[in-house]
């Protein structure tokens, strides 16, 4: 039976069970699904309204008298719990009832009061008018009704780069009933003097009747979090660029899931950093907003070309873990209760995540522990393929040491003898969450000391979204690449090779500072890894400072893989089908493979993993046979996998460590094109790096 609460039994709800842990701890032990708990960082108010909405959409059988119940037995004196009680027995409560809408939130007002004050400074008040609850003495006995307002305490607003996540504590604050009734006062205060994001609306606007309510949630910092089959409810700021938006090519997937519905498929859950900042809106320029966009699009043409015929079809949610993946473990935890409460989703495996870092690392144990299937199209982390572990974890591209020892190589064999001396500075930042540039850069070190290179000290950069140690004064990048322009106090480059470890954002700053330091355009020769490849998706990136010549790790191999096209999707016609019920297909079609070979900047590599990710478990369920949703049984059938996909060779097979083997590492060359009138920047030619005896890499092109 649905049934809500009546507005006095929610007001005594509110007053008795206003501590967080104590109302989480009630509806858990009344049975509530776990992921679809009401979220916490709101006032008391708002808490238990939300479980009066659930509640009349029946989240659970008999849940107004359940919940009556166990607040009666904890409180047997309580005249309202008592009174509730007994009418929901008789049959005479509030009765069956539509559903009704998740929080009515015209009462509420904002006021900023810098009087206002907590033992942790000035604070931002917003105040709401509650209805008067009950005001009990001491010994439990009511009191008569009397006012109260509603405080959720919040610091005040600051740039988001000062932004960082907010931990809440609830007081009850109760007044004495002497003279005036004052009531409750509920106070969220921030555990940091550091101001936090604006609120967003609970469950980010779904309602409890959506299949995902529960598992999508604000996160300080990180928008909407979660996992969802609606890329839109992550509430993507898209103010942007056609090539730069995810909500459409979303869509189309959105649109591709629906086609597979009553369909025997397999469910993957793409994890990613889908709330990317947008473009800086004063130049249009967006660092990853690009890549984004292309992971996207490779998963889509899999999809595309799996959801037709008899091949595997394919059914793709979106896990969102936030800007870097700072919301990493509010992810895996949501996935994994998902699975646990909804068997329907036929859910195998994830694809990602992205951005080896502390969060990063912690979510791929965790999925790892509870029997996921994890396919990293972009990790490189040395940890993660350290050893053998359970056949569930496989990595498209070479692990770190793989692709410090590739770089070194290729400078030694294509670099040093026209443009360099062999000398080397190795950069990387300073930012003690993120894992992948300190581990390459030690990995770097170690291959070009193996291979000669006489190496001269720098420190480590202070990286632009980093967390630097307690204390540091690091140069950030741009600072950096001005000083190599003026090597020992000279007019002169440095005369080695810049081995850059770090992430796109730093990359683009040293370009910036070098383009700047270097008047006399002469710069020094720049082996850059494989975060580069994120910021030249971008054309707009690719032209922050064209003159400079440098080369990169791509991550797919474009010279002895397949060319795009030729898998990505076959003839056009094909997808004039789909075109009635959504976006513009053949569009999609024309920016992905039409205008999109080899090379070609306008499809970055990227998509090409991720195109080759999703069919790579689409192959592994076709072994299996249609219909067969079994997470092991999918991670037995990858580690037999050795393919030649889109993005080049993938072999698993006969692997104890989920690392590829034999993996060649492609590095890009990047300069101006003469033939370009404006003078343009583009990848000029490629070179495969193929693995040799001792670590080593022929690059020779």
């Amino acid at each position: 039976m649905k049934e809500k609460l009546t507005s006095n039994e929610v007001k005594e709800f509110t007053r008795v069970y206003g501590g967080q842990n104590k109302a989480v701890a009630l509806l858990e032990r009344a049975g509530w699904p776990v992921g679809r708990l009401p979220t916490t960082n709101q006032d008391a108010a708002h808490f238990w309204r939300e479980v009066e909405s659930q509640l009349a959409w029946g989240i659970i059988d008999d849940g107004r008298q359940i919940l009556l119940r166990m607040a009666a037995e904890e409180y047997p004196a309580n005249a309202t719990f008592k009174a509730g009680l007994a009418a929901a027995e008789d049959g005479a409560g509030s009765g069956l009832l539509a559903a009704p809408t998740l929080t009515d939130q015209s009462d509420v007002v904002t006021v900023r009061d810098n009087d206002v004050t907590s033992d942790e400074g000035s604070v931002e008040a917003v105040v709401g008018q509650v209805s008067p609850p009950a005001c009990e003495a001491s010994t439990g006995s009511s009191a008569a009704d009397g006012g109260s307002t509603a405080v959720v305490v919040e610091a005040p607003n600051a740039p988001a780069s000062r932004r960082r996540p907010r931990r809440f504590r609830w007081l009850a604050v109760s007044g004495v009933c002497a003279v005036v009734v004052i009531g409750i006062v509920f106070f969220f205060v921030p555990d940091s003097r550091e101001p936090g994001p604006p609120q967003l609306a609970p469950h980010c606007g779904l309602q409890p009747n959506d299949s995902f309510y529960g598992s999508v949630t604000p996160a300080a910092g990180s928008g909407c979090v979660g996992v969802s089959d609606n890329i839109s409810n992550f509430q993507i700021d898209d103010d942007a660029p056609p090539d730069q938006k995810l909500n459409d090519v979303g869509q189309l997937i959105w649109n591709l899931n629906q086609k597979v519905k009553d369909d025997p498929h397999v469910t993957l859950v793409l994890i990613g950093d889908l709330t990317e900042p947008p473009p800086q809106k004063e130049s249009g320029v967006s660092v990853l907003r690009v890549n984004e966009r292309e992971h996207l699009l490779g998963v889509a043409a899999a999809q595309m070309v799996n959801n037709k015929g008899t091949n595997t079809k394919v059914e793709v949610l979106f896990a969102n873990a936030g800007p870097r993946m700072e919301s990493a473990d509010i992810v895996g935890r949501q996935l994994v209760d998902l699975m646990a409460r909804d068997n329907r989703l036929n859910i195998v495996g994830v694809v990602g995540p992205e951005f080896s870092r502390k969060p990063t690392d912690r979510l791929v144990q965790f999925l790892l522990e509870h029997k996921i299937p994890v396919m990293a199209p972009t990790l490189a982390y040395d940890k993660f393929t350290a050893g053998p572990h359970p056949p569930l974890y496989f990595q498209i591209v070479a692990p770190d040491k793989a692709e410090a020892s590739a770089m070194v190589s290729y400078a030694i064999q294509n670099v040093v003898p026209t443009r360099a001396r062999a000398e080397a500075v190795v950069l990387d930042s300073d930012d003690t969450t993120d894992l992948y540039p300190n581990d390459l850069s030690r990995d770097v070190l170690a291959a070009a000391r193996a291979d000669g290179f006489r190496i001269q000290p720098e420190p480590p950069f202070r990286s632009i979204r980093g967390t630097p140690p307690t204390g540091a004064s690091h140069e950030n990048s741009f600072t950096v690449g001005n000083e190599l322009c003026h090597w020992n106090g000279s007019e002169e480059p440095f005369p080695g090779v810049v081995f850059f470890d770090g992430r796109a954002e730093d990359f683009a700053d040293l370009l910036r500072g070098i383009d700047q330091g270097c008047a006399s355009h002469r710069y020094p020769a720049i082996v850059a890894d494989g975060d580069a490849a994120g910021l030249l998706a971008d054309p707009h990136n690719r032209n922050i400072a064209p003159a400079i010549h440098f080369d990169y790790v791509s991550l797919a191999a474009v010279v002895h893989g397949t060319r795009p096209c030729e898998l990505l999707a076959p003839e056009l016609g094909d997808f004039r089908t789909y075109s009635a019920d959504g976006p513009d297909f053949d569009a999609f079609y024309q920016t992905l493979c039409l205008n999109s070979t080899g090379s070609h900047p306008d499809l970055d590599e990227k998509a090409l993993i991720f195109f080759d990710a999703i069919n790579i478990y689409a192959a592994a369920e076709h072994k299996l046979g249609p219909g067969v949703v079994a997470p092991l049984a999918i991670a037995d059938k990858l580690g037999e996998t050795d393919i030649t996909g889109a993005s080049g060779k993938i072999k698993w097979d006969g692997t104890e460590t989920g690392a590829p083997q034999n993996k060649p590492v492609t590095i890009m060359s990047e300069s101006q094109d003469p033939a370009d009138p404006a003078m343009r920047a583009n990848p000029r030619h490629a070179v495969d790096c193929l693995p040799i005896a001792d670590s080593r890499y022929n690059c020779k092109e």
